[in-house]
């Protein structure tokens, strides 16, 4: 293990060298299915994944490259396109917000903003 990061009811890890990670979760990894054994999610293989950040009900991943990859409790994974073109260094999460910091500092943030978190 390399990194990982834990959220409300779930964790995710990233295993192996960083020319070639994997990415693994368990705990409740979808609705209404908890994973007790880490189970390696495909969708990241040869994306170079060198962070991840566990919010309440989402998560977020990071690869080599600054591409930034958002999944929810449904297990339904999509690249942030709203940030393509920059180069992302750090990302972290609350329970309901996200935020990215890119190469040259500038702070990018989303999510719920009921108390002015963002």
């Amino acid at each position: 293990v390399i990194y990982f990061s834990c959220g409300l009811s779930h964790t995710v890890a990233i295993v192996g060298p960083c020319t070639n990670t994997t990415v693994w979760h368990w705990g409740q990894v979808s609705s209404g299915k908890v994973q007790t054994t880490p189970l390696e999610i495909p969708y990241f293989r040869e994306k170079l994944i060198i962070q991840v950040a566990c919010g309440e009900w989402h998560t977020l991943a990071l690869n080599l490259i600054g591409q930034v990859y958002y999944w929810d409790i449904g297990g339904n994974i999509s690249r942030i396109t709203n940030l393509a073109g920059t180069m992302i260094r750090q990302i972290s999460v609350g329970s309901f917000h996200s935020c990215a910091v890119d190469d040259h500092g500038g702070l990018y943030t989303w999510g719920k903003n009921s108390l002015y978190q963002l």
